[in-house]
């Protein structure tokens, strides 16, 4: 299975659940297997964001100084039903094939 299809798998569990814990969602998916950050992303590109496989589109990064990359605004929703609509737009977003 490659990056991309794990981050699709994990993503995709964290849109069905709205689980906030995205730890324990890896963990349990992936008992036998390890990524930089719980990210399969990271793990692709060793956690140098200027070559992160996402396309983030108008934020570079997943994270950023504002604190309203699309990963910021899961991360901090209060709801599960919009924890799992931004899960949903994150695994969704398109992969960079190198």
């Amino acid at each position: 299975m490659t990056n991309h299809e794990k981050h699709i798998l994990l993503w995709d569990e964290l849109a069905r659940t709205g689980r906030k814990n995205k730890y324990l969602t890896f963990s349990g998916l992936f008992p036998e297997e390890s990524a930089i950050m719980s990210c399969w992303a990271c793990e692709e590109c060793d956690a140098d964001c200027d070559v992160c496989p996402i396309d983030w589109g108008e934020h570079l990064y997943c994270s950023d100084d504002e604190w309203d990359g699309l990963y910021d605004l899961w991360s901090s929703a209060k709801t599960k039903n919009k924890r799992k609509l931004l899960a949903a737009q994150i695994r969704d977003l398109p992969w960079r094939t190198k």
